[in-house]
């Protein structure tokens, strides 16, 4: 049996630990600023209205109004019409309904939903914010606006410090040059980079890319993907582990396991590090380099090389692709090798 004197002990222990938390938990009432005035209510329960430019106060959060309804007792409010709850300077939420509950610090904003930052503004019928993790998501549907960029998905979470949006569920984003979509990316709105964790397609007229993971820089142009990634540019595909294309540049570089196949020339090249040149046209392919050129025949050429680079001659309608050092060659008639070589494919026709 515990003695008086150690019971006093672990209650002093419990007291002096969990006081901090204790104190942590004390709810902040919420404030009442202005009115223009007071229309009555049930003061025995501690129910307001309060008419004409309303403000209150919350955890460094103001919000306007033009009525509301509070309930003291609980530490609740409901706002009607015109309703703004500012973050400072940054942070602007808009919508025609809030209720809004000072002890959780969770509001709900309904009909006419926009949140605005310095660069993006939301906008959805139904959203829920915590005002002390600085957090807000919608669940029914939201379109993102950052400046010439527009995302729609179903789900979305806010974050206001890192100025962060997290989207879930049929994730479309359009640019002017591009078209996103997605099941899961995240959008920062100060660096106008999206990061994205699942299947996802990137694509234009003329290019389409595929990747599971990376991120694309929307201000930049600039793309990186790293699992099961592919470009492909008209008859041109490019497979590798990752890759990165810089669109302002027109250059790409793929790393490990990479296949470009060209369906043009009937051509596939394989290596483990390429470098894509857009205007003018031109790769080079090394570390292990392979072309396999398929005929109408059964039989296929194979050359194998430390690198290989492929260019358009002057008149740019003829492909030369050039081969150096330790060159083999094999088809089923014969066989080669030699230190570098060129070949033209001069059959081929390329319209510019």
């Amino acid at each position: 049996m515990l003695s008086r004197i150690s019971i006093i002990g672990i209650l002093f222990t419990l007291i002096f630990f969990f006081s901090p938390h204790l104190l942590a938990q004390k709810r902040e009432q919420i404030q009442i600023v202005n009115s223009d005035y007071l229309a009555g209510g049930k003061q025995s329960e501690g129910v307001r209205r309060f008419i004409g430019n309303v403000i209150f106060k919350h955890n460094n959060a103001t919000i306007y109004c033009d009525s509301a309804y509070l309930f003291a007792n609980e530490n609740v409010f409901f706002a009607y019409n015109h309703v703004h709850v500012s973050r400072g300077d940054t942070i602007h939420l808009y919508g025609d309904f809030m209720r809004y509950d000072g002890n959780s610090t969770i509001g709900k904003i309904r009909h006419n939903v926009s949140l605005k930052d310095d660069e993006t503004t939301l906008y959805t019928d139904s959203l829920d914010f915590n005002n002390t993790q600085d957090v807000a998501w919608y669940f029914n549907g939201g379109k993102i606006i950052s400046s010439d960029n527009v995302l729609t998905s179903s789900i979305g979470y806010y974050f206001f410090k890192e100025s962060m949006f997290f989207f879930k569920d049929s994730v479309v984003g359009k640019s002017p040059d591009y078209t996103i979509e997605t099941d899961t990316l995240k959008y920062n709105t100060k660096t106008e980079i999206a990061f994205f964790v699942g299947p996802t397609n990137i694509y234009n007229e003329e290019e389409h890319l595929y990747a599971e993971n990376g991120w694309y820089n929307t201000e930049a142009k600039i793309f990186q993907f790293n699992k099961n990634a592919v470009y492909q540019n008209k008859e041109k595909i490019l497979k590798g582990d990752s890759l990165y294309y810089n669109d302002m540049q027109g250059v790409g570089k793929a790393f490990q396991n990479i296949s470009l196949i060209d369906t043009t020339e009937n051509m596939i090249l394989k290596g483990h590090y390429a470098y894509y040149q857009k205007e003018p046209e031109n790769f080079l392919i090394t570390d292990k380099a392979l072309l396999i050129q398929v005929t109408d025949k059964i039989d296929s050429l194979f050359l194998h090389a430390d690198t290989l680079r492929s260019e358009y001659d002057s008149s740019g309608l003829h492909r030369i692709l050039k081969a150096y050092y330790k060159v083999k060659i094999f088809r089923d008639d014969f066989q080669g090798r030699c230190d570098s070589m060129a070949y033209s494919f001069k059959d081929s026709t390329k319209n510019r």
